[in-house]
């Protein structure tokens, strides 16, 4: 199976790694072409724009910063949606404003394309293979080969119904894992994955 990864910084490219590792052909993208050469590093095949990576692949990855980001990824010029076959799936990685998963996933359904919400890896288990976290959507979507892709990434994948809940499972786990950090003195992750003192802790 060859996967289409968007988005290749940070999260997303110790994630394509572990799919490579576990001998899956990745074609990968990113605006960013640092990113873009980091992935090449761990044996991904460089796209064009996201629209090539979606074209040459069974099956998309995004993992990227944003709303806005995704909303671009998806149905901006040179987009997923351009090279997206009917019947193919997608699988966002991302942590954004649910409203938005659910905007890209109606405007995708109309060819029997699927956006499948997939949310919960940290960036620890990006790296090792870690704890999966959750994945919504129809079960007929579920049903498009996208498991054996994500148990390649990560362990204990759990399913919610409908797709948006698995955003929403995600939001609030952030959520907890914020206020447990705080409460126990460890600062507050960074977008880099530091931690920063807040005053008087």
């Amino acid at each position: 199976m060859n996967v289409g990864f968007v988005g290749t910084g940070t999260m997303g490219a110790p994630m394509l790694g572990n799919l490579v590792k576990k001998g899956f052909g990745v074609v990968a993208y990113d605006v960013a072409p640092a990113a873009l050469a980091s992935a090449e590093k761990r044996g991904a095949t460089r796209a064009e724009s996201a629209a090539d990576a979606a074209r040459r692949s069974d099956l998309v990855i995004t993992m990227l910063p944003s709303s806005s980001h995704i909303e671009t990824a998806y149905l901006g010029k040179n987009g997923i949606a351009e090279g997206l076959a009917a019947g193919r799936l997608c699988v966002d990685m991302s942590t954004v404003d649910p409203a938005v998963s659910r905007r890209v996933a109606q405007s995708l359904a109309g060819e029997g394309r699927a956006l499948r919400r997939r949310a919960g890896l940290r960036r620890r288990s990006a790296r090792g293979g870690g704890n999966a976290g959750h994945h919504g959507g129809r079960r007929a979507a579920r049903r498009r080969g996208g498991r054996p892709v994500l148990c390649a990434m990560g362990a204990n994948v759990s399913t919610s119904a409908p797709s948006a809940a698995a955003r929403w499972r995600k939001l609030c786990n952030n959520l907890i894992a914020g206020v447990s950090a705080v409460g126990g003195g460890r600062g507050v992750p960074d977008r880099g994955g530091l931690r920063r003192r807040l005053p008087g802790s």
